[in-house]
C-alpha cells in the first residue's frame, strides 16, 4: 500500500490527476484511504474494471470475477494461486511462499492491464463514485448496542408469542391422519425424530392452514396432518389472489407480497394470520439487521453494511452484510453520532418526479414541478374533490410513484388495498395531467420491442434481448423477455414477452438512484470532506453524513444541486431535505 501510495502523489504531482484501475476496486480503496487518508483524493479518478463490466453490458454483467472479465475480452487467464482457497483454509498470509504470492500478485496486474486496455478500445464510464463508497464502507454507523440488544429481546418475545399462537391453532384446528389429537411434543425435536416434527410457520405449513393446499400436509411418509376446520381462505379469495399460479406439491407461493395480499384481502379479521405477519416482521427485523449489527458492533463498536455497485438490474446501488438501505425505522434509530457530532441525512426531493420530467419531456409536469405545485394533492383532487384531497394525498403519492414504475390498476390495488378501479381513476387521472410521461412509456417499450435481437432459448422457445441507452445520461440498459402473463400468451402464443413494467422502471431508477445520486454523492464528498464530515451511508435517494455540531452542510448541498442540473441539463431546479440530529430518524 506504501508504494501504491508514492505512485499516486506522484502521478498527481507530474500530471495533476490520476487514475487508479483495480477489479473491485472499492475494496482495494477502502483499505488505502484508511492507511493513507493524505493522499489527494480530489484528484484521483476511479477506473473499476468490475464496475465497467456491469455498465457496459447494461446491468447484465454483474459482479464479475476478474477470470470472467477477461474471458469476456478473449484473455486467456492463467491463476497461479488459488489465494481465497487457502484463506478458506485457515492459512494465514504469511505463511505462503512469498515467491509464490508475489508471481500470483505479478500475474494479477499483468491481466488487469490487458483487461483495461481492452476495456478503454470500446468505452469509457465515469465511476468516482465509488471513493465516497468506499469511505462508507470504511467509516460504518455507530450502533447504540444497549438499545439494539434490548430492541433484540423484546422482538424475541414477540416471535415466541406468535410461534406460540399460531402452534396452538394447529393443535385445536388439525388432527393427524388417523384421528390422532396433536400435542405440544409435535413441534419438538427433542421428543421426536426430526422427520414428525410439525414446523408452524414453514411455508407449505401456512399454505395448508390458509388456502387448504396441499389437501393434507405431510410430516413423514407415514403421518400427515389433516384440518378439521375450514381453511382461513375461501375458494374465491384465493382464486383473487393467485390468479394464474397453481399449488404445487408443497401449496401455494407465501412469500411475503402474497402474504400482504392475504392481509389486504381478508382485513383485520384474522388472529392466526397477524401472528403470521408478527412472527415474520420482528424475525426479519431480528435475524437480518440485529444480531448480524451487534456481531459487528460488539468488536468494533461500528457496523459496515456493504454497498454493491454492480448487482441490480436498474443501476442502483444494492447494500448487504447488514442491508443499510432497506432498515426498518426502529432499527434506523440505533444509529448514532458520536459525542459532540450529528447526524445529517440529505434527501433529494421529488427525485423520481423530477427524473420523469426530464426524461418525458412533460411540459405540464415541468411546469408544476418548477412553480412548487404538489403533483400528489392535484392527482387526490381530480379523483376525490378537493375537501378529501389531503386526506387522500399518501394514496394519490403510492399511486403517482407506481405509474413512473410501470405499475397498472391491478397490482397497485393489491399493494395499496384499494379498490381497482378507484387505482384506475388515479392512474388515468395522472395521466391526463401529464400525458408525455404515458406517451414516452409507450415510446420506450415500442423501440424496446423493435430492436429486438435473438438472447437465448428457453424450455425450447426462442426468447429475445434489446439495448437501450437512456439519452439524458447514457446509461445504457438491457432489456430480456421474461415470462408472460396468461392474456399475452393467448393473444401472442408465446410463452415470454418484454415488460412494459421493466422498460418504464428501471431508466427512472436508473437514471435517479444511479446517475443522479450517484453523481451529486461524489460532488458533495469533493465540497464537503474538507470540512471534516465523514460519509457514512447513501440509502436510495438520500446521503448520511456526520459532522460536528454546529457545521452547516447547506451551501455544500445547494452547490450539489446545482452542479447536477448542469450535469444532466435537468429542466427543473433540484432541491434537497436536510435533516440534522443525534440519530438517525
Amino acid at each position: 500500500m506504501k508504494c501504491l501510495a508514492l505512485e499516486i502523489q506522484r502521478q498527481v504531482e507530474d500530471y495533476g490527476r490520476c487514475t487508479l484501475v483495480a477489479h473491485n476496486a472499492k475494496f482495494d480503496i477502502k483499505y488505502l484511504m484508511r492507511d493513507h487518508p493524505e493522499l489527494p483524493w480530489d484528484c484521483i479518478d476511479v477506473w473499476d474494471t468490475m464496475t465497467w463490466e456491469y455498465l457496459h453490458s447494461g446491468h447484465r454483467f454483474t459482479m464479475a470475477s476478474l477470470e470472467d472479465t477477461a474471458s469476456s475480452h478473449g484473455i486467456t487467464f492463467r491463476k497461479t494461486l488459488d489465494l481465497g482457497a487457502l484463506l478458506s483454509k485457515g492459512i494465514k498470509m504469511e505463511d505462503i511462499p512469498k515467491e509464490e504470492l508475489h508471481e500470483y500478485l505479478v500475474d494479477d496486474v499483468n491481466y488487469l492491464i490487458e483487461i483495461w486496455e481492452a476495456q478503454q478500445k470500446q468505452g469509457t464510464y465515469w465511476m468516482n463514485y465509488i471513493l465516497p463508497l468506499a469511505e462508507m464502507e470504511l467509516n460504518g454507523l455507530r450502533l447504540d448496542i444497549k438499545q439494539a440488544e434490548t430492541l433484540a429481546y423484546k422482538l424475541q418475545g414477540d416471535i415466541n408469542d406468535a410461534y406460540d399462537y399460531i402452534r396452538d391453532w394447529i393443535i385445536e384446528s388439525c388432527v393427524w391422519q388417523d384421528g390422532t389429537p396433536i400435542t405440544l411434543d409435535d413441534f419438538s425435536d427433542m421428543v421426536r425424530p426430526k422427520s414428525k416434527c410439525i414446523k408452524p410457520t414453514a411455508n407449505r405449513t401456512l399454505s395448508f392452514l390458509l388456502t387448504g393446499e396441499p389437501e393434507e400436509l405431510k410430516i413423514t411418509q407415514k403421518w400427515k396432518v389433516h384440518l378439521k376446520v375450514d381453511p382461513i381462505l375461501s375458494r374465491e379469495e384465493i382464486e383473487e389472489i393467485y390468479q394464474d399460479i397453481e399449488p404445487t406439491h408443497i401449496g401455494y407461493p407465501m412469500d411475503e407480497d402474497k402474504v400482504e395480499q392475504i392481509n389486504i384481502q381478508i382485513g383485520d379479521e384474522c388472529d392466526l394470520l397477524d401472528n403470521l405477519m408478527k412472527h415474520r416482521k420482528a424475525t426479519k427485523v431480528v435475524n437480518t439487521y440485529l444480531l448480524p449489527m451487534l456481531s459487528q458492533a460488539r468488536i468494533e463498536g461500528t457496523v459496515h453494511p456493504k454497498l454493491n455497485t454492480a448487482i441490480t438490474a436498474t443501476g442502483r446501488l444494492s447494500s448487504s452484510q447488514p442491508n443499510g438501505q432497506n432498515m426498518p425505522p426502529e432499527v434506523r434509530e440505533l444509529i448514532l453520532a458520536e459525542t459532540g457530532h450529528e447526524l445529517t441525512e440529505v434527501d433529494f426531493s421529488q427525485l423520481e418526479m423530477v427524473g420523469a420530467a426530464t426524461c418525458s419531456g412533460d411540459k405540464q409536469l415541468i411546469y408544476d414541478l418548477g412553480h412548487g405545485v404538489d403533483v400528489h394533492y392535484n392527482t387526490a383532487s381530480k379523483v376525490f374533490g378537493t375537501d378529501q384531497a389531503e386526506a387522500k394525498r399518501k394514496l394519490a403519492k403510492n399511486v403517482n410513484f407506481g405509474v413512473l414504475y410501470g405499475g397498472k390498476a391491478y397490482g397497485l390495488s393489491k399493494q395499496t388495498g384499494v379498490d381497482r378501479a378507484t387505482i384506475q381513476e388515479l392512474i388515468d387521472a395522472f395521466y391526463s395531467t401529464y400525458p408525455g410521461v404515458a406517451k414516452w412509456q409507450r415510446a420506450l417499450f415500442e423501440e424496446v420491442v423493435d430492436n429486438m435481437e435473438t438472447h437465448d432459448v428457453k424450455n425450447g422457445e426462442q426468447r429475445y434481448h434489446s439495448d437501450y441507452t437512456l439519452p439524458v445520461s447514457g446509461r445504457k440498459f438491457r432489456f430480456i423477455e421474461t415470462e408472460a402473463p396468461a392474456w399475452v400468451r393467448r393473444k401472442t402464443g408465446r410463452s415470454y414477452s418484454f415488460s412494459p413494467n421493466h422498460t418504464a422502471n428501471y431508466p427512472i431508477q436508473g437514471f435517479a438512484g444511479g446517475d443522479i445520486v450517484m453523481y451529486g454523492l461524489y460532488q458533495l464528498w469533493i465540497a464537503a470532506r474538507q470540512e471534516g464530515i465523514k460519509f457514512l451511508l447513501t440509502v436510495h435517494d438520500s446521503i448520511l453524513i456526520e459532522h460536528k455540531k454546529g457545521v452547516r452542510v447547506d451551501s455544500a448541498v445547494f452547490k450539489m444541486c446545482n452542479d447536477i442540473e448542469r450535469k444532466f441539463k435537468l429542466p427543473v431546479a433540484l432541491h434537497c431535505d436536510i435533516e440534522t440530529g443525534p440519530n438517525w430518524r
